[in-house]
């Protein structure tokens, strides 16, 4: 026995059906009354590609636990537009039984072995041979429409949130579908289990799906500027039959759903090797953890896609024309529906790919802006992540706001290492203390101490005895304090010290022994006072230990990213204005990186550029692929909250390269290079 599982695809087809029989079907009038009890019929067909190329979707069916349905209710509206549509009535959905009959979700059910039975899913064992053919049906009483009205229909599955509660009697659909809930939970799961991750979104029933905003003109290489966007989908009123097996038999409309959460997961690119460094100092490393950062703690209820002004962005150096009009796709999702059910009134329906959160312009609050170095925290690259989506308009498209990825990465086998400055050369623990020393000791402060301290030993061994020739050397010493007991740490504590040693020698050319008595600085020294020398130089010598080997990256999650949102700024000295429009200075802000201080409508050209180049949007898989890492990160897991660098940088030295691959379940592939 198992539950109905519907899902494999980031959108499937939810068929409001009704038998076409005149017996079955409550005939319209002037006025539609169904007098009594009427329903309507909710079929689930998977929906597939015109074309066996999709364009800028790469599907994945991700674990079956994310496409389990294990209850749900129908929303219905009425009015003459869906937006100011008002609520009706909320219906559960019932689903026919193997004996024939209509009965609750969450009712067991034989799992099909074919196509032949329609009320339930087949999904095969790699998870990708799914047939959703399941057929639930909503009781509706006493419905009247007047003859201007239609219904316009939304579907919520597996309401995990006990808050999500059915719109207020006559609450209109634009205002319901803004309804901003909180996550109640951010931890994290693996792909094994959906228990314990955002709280009120997803459990061990499912994960929330609710009504895909869709639009009624393609995008990709296709201008869809005049594209309707619509998240309640008009269902047509004169297929409303009088019983549930009619409401079966043949459906009228389709209902795309999507999941409330974004995923995220991390992988090793193919040519990430095992080593850093060349030969015999190399040393091998390993990723050992990951958490996702900087996380959006509120969604809307529906997303918030119907914004017209997105339709018709490019990103003029984009030259992929199946991916110019990013945020719509190519090619609808054209259903394999039954030949007598049509599609919908509104035409062939394309996947719509951003959306506004409920932080959208404004330099956001988020939640685990840093990642919590307890074991328990720490996912492994079999595990998976579910996020609220985080998306924001290019003014905030730092890295304060941005939804992050927190890699663990295990250096030398677990043993200690040490970095000075964060310079790319690393130190075992046997080498640190000379590296400090010859560090320090570089700075002119200490050089001055030194020169100085030695004018005054040799000048007190002449005073003392004018006999006799003298050299003496001024030696630079460092400790680290208590290496031990320091867990990693940008900033380590160390001492430094300096010796004094001094040779004689009657004749100036002849053998030196050590002065057994070197002279002390008295309080006639005038010379560079050591303790202010050192204070200098450790301001400008920071050290950062690698307690174990591990450092730490933070990755930012990219959603159109490069492919679809390339940045082609470059640095002013060396940019061709006939070539880019804005340049650039290495430390600039997120207006001049990206290109609001151009020519007129700078911010409307920055926004069609680059609106949607980093964000994680609902029913998206993220893929990080680490394909290098180039030199040690963070000795400690860094906060990003108040970090107001954008997410794009002039000349960046990047520690590590990864790239995003998004399934919708988009696959978002990003490449990420330390």
């Amino acid at each position: 026995m198992k539950k109905l599982s519907l899902f494999a695809l980031a959108a499937a087809g939810l068929l409001f059906g009704a038998c076409s029989d005149k017996d079955d079907v409550v005939q319209s009038t002037a006025n539609l009354d169904t007098n009594g009890s009427s329903f309507v019929g909710v079929a689930i067909q998977m929906p597939s590609a015109t074309s066996t190329t999709r364009a800028n979707d790469d599907l994945n069916n991700g674990i079956e636990d994310e496409f389990k349905v294990h209850d749900g209710y129908l929303l219905l509206f009425k009015g003459t537009d869906a937006n100011s549509a008002t609520f009706l009535n909320s219906y559960s959905l019932l689903k026919l039984g193997e004996n024939g009959t209509f009965e609750d979700f969450t009712k067991d059910n034989q799992g099909a072995t074919d196509n032949a039975n329609p009320q339930t899913t087949i999904m095969g064992e790699n998870g990708t041979n799914i047939t959703s053919t399941g057929v639930v049906v909503a009781k509706i009483e006493d419905l009247t429409l007047l003859p201007a009205e239609d219904l316009y229909a939304y579907v919520v599955l597996n309401p995990n949130n006990a808050n999500q509660n059915v719109p207020a009697a006559g609450q209109t659909f634009g205002d319901w579908s803004k309804t901003v809930w909180e996550v109640g939970n951010l931890s994290d799961a693996t792909a094994n289990s959906l228990g314990g991750t955002l709280e009120g979104v997803i459990s061990e029933k499912g994960m929330t799906m609710t009504n895909s905003p869709v639009s009624d003109v393609a995008g990709g290489s296709n201008d869809p500027s005049s594209a309707k966007v619509v998240a309640a989908y008009r269902l047509d009123k004169s297929k409303i039959a009088k019983t549930a097996e009619a409401a079966k038999a043949a459906p009228a409309g389709c209902i795309f759903v999507e999941r409330v959460a974004a995923k995220v997961s991390v992988v090793e690119g193919e040519d990430l090797g095992d080593e850093l460094g060349e030969d015999d100092d190399a040393i091998p490393f390993e990723i050992v953890g990951w958490q996702v950062i900087n996380v959006e703690p509120s969604y809307y209820n529906v997303r918030q896609a119907e914004e017209a002004a997105w339709l018709p962005y490019f990103n003029q150096w984009n030259t992929n024309g199946n991916t110019k009009y990013r945020f719509v796709t190519k090619y609808d999702f054209a259903p394999t529906l039954p030949t007598t059910s049509g599609h919908t009134e509104d035409g062939v329906r394309y996947r719509t790919y951003f959306g506004a959160d409920p932080q959208y312009n404004t330099t956001a609050t988020l939640q685990k802006y840093v990642a919590i170095d307890a074991a328990a925290n720490w996912l492994g690259l079999d595990g998976v992540s579910y996020v609220p989506e985080n998306t924001f308009d290019v003014a905030h498209q730092t890295w304060t706001n941005t939804t992050q990825v927190t890699l663990k990465v295990k250096f030398n086998d677990g043993n200690d290492l040490y970095t000075i400055n964060e310079d790319p050369t690393y130190y075992q623990a046997d080498g640190i203390e000379d590296a400090i020393a010859a560090t320090v000791e570089k700075l002119y402060e200490l050089n001055k101490f030194k020169n100085d301290i030695k004018s005054y030993v040799l000048a007190k061994l002449k005073a003392a005895d004018k006999t006799k020739f003298y050299k003496a050397e001024v030696a630079i010493s460092a400790e680290i304090a208590d290496a031990d007991a320091q867990v990693g740490t940008n900033s380590v504590t160390y001492t430094v010290t300096y010796t004094v040693t001094a040779t004689e020698c009657a004749t100036e050319t002849g053998e030196y022994t050590a002065v057994t008595n070197v002279p002390a600085i008295g309080d006639d020294y005038e010379g560079q006072d050591f303790d202010a020398a050192v204070a200098k130089a450790k301001e400008k010598v920071v050290v950062a230990l690698y307690k174990g080997g591990l450092s730490y990256y933070n990755v930012r999650i990219q959603h159109f990213g490069e492919k679809e949102t390339p940045w082609n700024a470059v640095p002013a000295e060396t940019a061709n204005a006939d070539e880019f429009p804005f340049k650039v200075q290495p430390g600039a802000n997120v207006a001049q990186i990206y290109g609001y201080t151009d020519a007129t409508d700078a911010q409307a050209k920055a926004s069609a550029r680059f609106l949607g180049r980093y964000g994680v949007v609902r029913d998206n898989w993220y893929v990080l692929s680490v394909d290098k890492i180039g030199k040690l990160g963070s000795a400690v897991p860094e906060p990003v909250n108040g970090n107001e660098t954008p997410d794009d940088e002039i000349e960046q030295e990047y520690y590590i390269s990864a790239h995003v691959h998004i399934l919708p379940w988009v696959l978002r592939n990003q490449s990420v290079k330390f």
